[in-house]
């Protein structure tokens, strides 16, 4: 069935492969919720409200795979302690952001996202326009003079134009940035895994960043 978000569900779809559980977030629609629930024991997993790891056990506990779910959290906070401990020999307290420039603004990762991977999970050093706790900040028109860090992981989205793309890259404020001169800056393609929040990708990133933060395929 095609993904929805915001529209009426597919009960039609639903209906035929005669789910078992339905998941649905805060973000459902009530009347739609109600619709679900005709089809199907429906739960709501808050998703603004929770961590990444509230939701995993949440969906666990109403799957009857709790156990795994427990299991599987203490091999990936064992996993993200050694590659903590690798980065730290590596960077020591250097900070770092992710940007995930778009065509009108800039997408920067807070304490969720790739961020939670960044500071929670390899606790790696926020950069001053990160605050204690801030989900994600976004700089309209780009504007962030403010960015400091020393070390950038930076993604162009994929509806950004090559025109605009080198606008960024050529532009006065961007070479004055010191991980820029310095040339501590990662260009990736990992679109596919910014704008999640869940345990899948961020055991995708907790084995992707680390490598790329050794690699010399810097700007």
């Amino acid at each position: 069935m095609n993904a929805y978000e915001g529209e009426a569900p597919d009960s039609t779809t639903l209906l035929r492969a005669e789910p078992d559980l339905i998941l649905t977030s805060e973000y459902t629609d009530e009347a739609h919720v109600q619709q679900l629930h005709q089809i199907a024991p429906t739960r709501t997993i808050a998703f603004q409200s929770q961590d990444w790891r509230s939701q995993f056990l949440e969906i666990a506990e109403a799957t009857g795979r709790d156990q795994h779910a427990y299991s599987w959290l203490d091999e990936y906070d064992e996993k993200s302690h050694q590659a903590a401990t690798r980065l730290r020999q590596q960077i020591g307290s250097a900070s770092i952001v992710s940007l995930l420039v778009r065509s009108q603004d800039c997408f920067v990762a807070g304490y969720r996202h790739m961020g939670a991977v960044l500071y929670q999970d390899l606790q790696l050093s926020t950069p001053s326009l990160i605050h204690e706790q801030q989900s994600h900040y976004i700089a309209e028109d780009w504007k962030m003079d403010d960015l400091d860090a020393d070390y950038i992981m930076l993604v162009f989205h994929p509806s950004v134009s090559d025109a605009e793309r080198q606008r960024w890259l050529n532009s006065p404020w961007w070479k004055a940035r010191e991980a820029v001169k310095r040339g501590r800056v990662y260009l990736d393609q990992m679109n596919y895994v910014l704008g999640s929040y869940n345990a899948f990708s961020h055991d995708l990133l907790l084995r992707e960043i680390p490598e790329r933060l050794r690699s010399l395929s810097c700007m």
